[in-house]
């Protein structure tokens, strides 16, 4: 499904004049179906690795040979923008630490917006998005609420909702149980079982011992920006 060859990235500090190496010569191969947890300390760049392979951050070198039901194999690092936001809306879904919806939307409506982009029949699409809301335990008293106004908690499930329901064929989560307490993680861990079950791909950051012992086929050290063997 996916082979990262030689990934590195680097930023620029224009203020201090000079490039900062965030990672250097990752590479792994994950096969469809299977779950790679990316480990190490913050800052190794573990969540800079899902940022590249999502679009958001472009790297400085490197390739990510994705099978795509579209195109058939691509390299995400090289696609043009158009393919790429083709790719995202279609096959990956990602989940960050932080929520960003678009403002004046409901909890239902945001994740149930990736649906409606998808050209999904509104009254389906908000049926979709409450039936996964539920599943991670959101409230149905909370659906009208701005997602602005949830706990950190529910936020990060209100975002895992918006990154799974489209069954995507890939999904990048950056530490998807970091803020829950154990009820709401147990929600999130099941719910994850269930894609796993249904062959879904995932690469996954996280320092959560319980998750990585529940889902993980393959996992990778990261340590100061490369793979630490």
């Amino acid at each position: 499904m996916l082979k990262v060859r030689s990934l590195s990235k680097d930023f620029k500090l224009h203020n201090a004049g000079k490039e900062v190496c965030v990672l250097r010569d990752v590479s792994f191969e994950l096969p469809q179906g299977k779950t790679l947890f990316l480990l190490g300390p913050n800052g190794s760049g573990k969540s800079t690795v899902l940022k590249c392979l999502y679009g958001t951050y472009k790297p400085t070198g490197g390739s990510a040979l994705y099978r795509s039901s579209l195109w058939g194999e691509v390299d995400l690092f090289r696609l043009q923008s158009v393919q790429m936001h083709q790719i995202r809306l279609k096959e990956i879904g990602y989940a960050s630490q932080f929520l960003q919806v678009l403002p004046r939307l409901s909890t239902l409506q945001a994740v149930a917006e990736p649906l409606l982009y998808l050209g999904v029949d509104k009254k389906k699409a908000l049926s979709m998005a409450e039936g996964v809301l539920l599943k991670l335990g959101i409230e149905r008293e909370l659906f009208d609420q701005y997602p602005r106004l949830l706990s950190g908690g529910q936020q990060q499930r209100v975002n895992i909702a918006r990154a799974i329901v489209k069954s995507p064929r890939l999904l990048l989560l950056d530490e998807p149980t970091a803020s829950l307490d154990e009820h709401s993680k147990k929600l999130v861990i099941e719910t994850l079982q269930e894609l796993k079950c249904r062959e879904m791909t995932m690469v996954v950051v996280s320092h959560d011992r319980e998750l990585i012992d529940v889902l993980s086929d393959l996992e990778l050290r990261m340590g100061d920006g490369h793979v630490d063997f």
